[in-house]
């Protein structure tokens, strides 16, 4: 094997370097040490220099006398680095001068003679001249500071000289001191690659030290004596592999009859997958009754395609999730828990991950035939909605047949080519069904909701909401009957007639109260639409809504109102789930933890007018405004955008609100009847839905 740089050279170059380096920095501490005190001195010298001039020559510039301070000036020429010397007067114009050279000339004006310091090679200095405390001129100074730079340059020589030195005994000593290091490793590697060479495990290194390099030549050592050790245990299980090969083999025989035993004889079907989504051949014989035997190239997905449309693609792109690893796998493996149907039979799949480590190198994939457990649920869901039919049917008539003649209007409107009302009235038929806890019809008007926003149009849209309502149609009919002719009145109302009568009010005066008696009330509508609030305040984890309904005995012509009344629930909806905040952000925001939903009826110069409010949230207009894209919009563009069609503040629809039908509806349906629909509401402090609506023309029988 091709050595490179030996170990022995690499310590000396380590040892020469690290001293090198310590003492290069050593020598330019003290070089720069030096260069700045020197500095430092001769400033020191020259200004205690400069400031005795200044107090000789004080009395002749005091008197303008430049020949005087000329005098003073020349006696700089015993200094060898003093280069020139000027004496100013107050206003700053040159007195006298002297120089050593011409060239060294100090300017005429001091505003011309630059910086004071150390500068191109002389330090320039400036002193006050003062004659009796009185300031009458400036002295300038300036010395030569070539003295320090030979100093410098001398110390520079010296620590040249001293590194050389230092470097080649450091050479010399690394030359004997590396064997210390040097000559264990050495016997080391001798040994290891001896080893390597012949194969034999019984050499030994030789151990020349107690420290660290022998302890790691004694660990060398008995990592040899357990190779030689385990080299003859092979040699043994060399020699009997054989027997062991044949017997491993008749136990695997016998455990795979005893799977496959388990595997046909399980009521649920079993198949193995890889991580290509290859099927073992161990699979269950209900698999194959099931689904039919695979090809021997078939993937699983490709196999189950065959029975069921689709199914390639929902499994590849769940299976891709499993593998990836960027989710949690609990999360990815219970994604592909699907039911299919084949033939008219319902199969529940579950998927239990195979694991190395945490890599997933396939699945079990298990088919449980679910059929009859699914049709027990059907029944039983069906007969709790036909209970909870016949419930709203005793105790409200009148609500309960206004929605089956409504719901019988929307779903035949389905056949409509308009988008927005295909998705309009579905959503209608899915909040009034929920009301009345029909809760069939609203899932699949929720499926086709979710199937039209993702941008398919099924063709059996109508058929199949039709379908659904049909089936509960066939069941409640029978309980349904025809109208009983029955007038709903309170005791405040018998009480009010009554007292009236009693007080001798003219019986014709009378007719229109008592023939307002035909009109429906609306507090059992109310109550009906706060009952479902609690049920979905529950849904949606806010159990800490209180429900009001403050009635003042308003009734409605049914006719005119039925429609109303059957997109009211999105109100509630809209209340619950965009404006009441849970009872944590309530405190948060110094609210009392438990919420307000208001719902109220009046009558009022002509007109009904009925009330939603809430203590929630509000509305949020800034977002309204980012979403509806309006720029420096007025409150009624705010108020328009709102309860335009498709028009949502949510940036994803749930199963309860989010797709922005429900406001455009009930706007929708009040302006058909003549009224209108306003909107207070400020952020923070609730939201108010008000709906006026103009009472109808006499329609009521006069008696004869």
């Amino acid at each position: 094997m091709k050595v490179g740089i030996t170990l022995r050279t690499k310590l000396m170059v380590m040892l020469v370097a690290a001293c090198a380096l310590v003492l290069v920095v050593a020598c330019a501490a003290f070089v720069f040490y030096d260069r700045d005190s020197s500095g430092l001195a001769k400033e020191r010298t020259m200004t205690v220099l400069a400031d005795t001039i200044a107090g000789s020559t004080a009395g002749a510039v005091a008197f303008g006398d430049g020949q005087a301070v000329k005098y003073v000036l020349e006696k700089l020429a015993a200094e060898d680095t003093a280069l020139s010397a000027a004496v100013y007067t107050q206003e700053g114009k040159k007195l006298s001068g002297w120089e050593r050279t011409a060239g060294d000339a100090l300017p005429d004006t001091l505003a011309a003679a630059g910086p004071v310091g150390f500068r191109d090679g002389a330090l320039v200095l400036e002193r006050p001249v003062a004659s009796e405390g009185t300031a009458v001129g400036s002295l300038r100074l300036v010395v030569s500071t070539r003295d320090l730079d030979e100093r410098t340059r001398r110390f520079l020589i010296i620590a040249g000289i001293i590194f050389a030195a230092c470097t080649l005994l450091a050479t010399l000593a690394s030359l004997r001191l590396h064997r210390v290091i040097t000559d264990p490793v050495r016997e080391l590697a001798s040994t290891a690659a001896r080893v390597q060479e012949t194969k034999n495990y019984q050499l030994r290194a030789k151990s020349m030290t107690d420290d660290e390099l022998g302890l790691l030549t004694h660990a060398f050592n008995e990592m040899l004596h357990s190779v030689e050790v385990r080299d003859g245990e092979l040699e043994e299980h060399r020699t009997n592999l054989s027997k062991l090969v044949d017997a491993r083999t008749a136990e695997l025989r016998q455990r795979t009859l005893e799977m496959r035993l388990v595997f046909d004889t399980v009521e649920q079907g079993f198949v193995t997958l890889d991580r290509e989504g290859r099927m073992a051949s161990e699979r269950s014989a209900r698999f194959d009754a099931w689904f039919g035997v695979p090809r021997a190239e078939d993937t699983f997905s490709a196999h189950l395609e065959r029975k069921v449309t689709g199914f390639t693609s929902w499994f590849q792109m769940g299976w891709d999730q499993v593998l990836d690893g960027f989710l949690p796998l609990e999360v990815t493996i219970d994604q592909l828990r699907r039911r299919v149907v084949v033939d008219g039979q319902i199969f529940e799949l579950a998927f239990t991950p195979l694991l190395e480590g945490e890599r997933v190198t396939g699945a079990l994939a298990a088919f449980t035939d679910v059929t009859r457990a699914v049709e027990a649920e059907e029944r039983q869901a069906a007969e709790r909605e036909l209970v909870a039919g016949i419930s709203r049917l005793v105790a409200d008539r009148s609500s309960f047949v206004d929605f089956l003649e409504e719901t019988d209007r929307l779903v035949a409107g389905l056949s409509t080519t308009s988008l927005p009302l295909v998705l309009r009235g579905l959503h209608t038929i899915k909040g009034t069904a929920s009301l009345f806890g029909i809760e069939s019809i609203a899932r699949v008007c929720h499926q086709l909701e979710d199937e039209l926003e993702a941008g398919e149009r099924p063709d059996d849209l109508q058929r199949r909401v039709q379908a659904s309502w049909l089936a509960f149609r066939a069941r409640i009919n029978p309980f349904v009957g025809g109208e009983d002719g029955r007038v709903s009145l309170s005791r405040e109302d018998v009480t009010s007639l009554a007292t009236r009568l009693e007080g001798g009010t003219e019986p014709r005066a009378l007719a229109p109260s008592v023939r307002r008696w035909l009109l429906e009330p609306a507090e059992p509508r109310l109550q009906l639409l706060a009952q479902r609030g609690r049920v979905l305040a529950e849904k949606l984890g806010k159990p800490h809504v209180r429900f009001a309904v403050e009635d003042l005995g308003v009734r409605l012509h049914r006719e005119p109102s039925a429609r109303l009344w059957g997109v009211l629930v999105h109100l509630v909806r809209n209340a619950l789930d965009h404006g009441i905040e849970t009872a944590d952000e309530r405190t948060g925001a110094g609210k009392h933890p438990e919420a307000q939903l208001t719902f109220r009826a009046r009558s009022e110069a002509g007109h009904t007018v009925l009330e939603f409010s809430d203590d929630g949230r509000g509305v949020d207009w800034s977002r309204v405004a980012s979403k509806a894209k309006l720029t420096a919009p007025t409150r009624a563009e705010l108020v328009e955008a709102l309860f335009s069609d498709g028009f949502s503040t949510k940036d994803a629809a749930s199963e309860t609100s989010g797709r922005g039908i429900g406001l455009s509806a009930v706007a929708d349906v009040v302006r058909e009847l003549g009224g209108r629909i306003e909107l207070d509401s400020e952020p923070g402090r609730g939201t108010t839905f008000r709906l006026v609506i103009p009472e109808a023309p006499e329609v009521l029988p006069r008696a004869a």
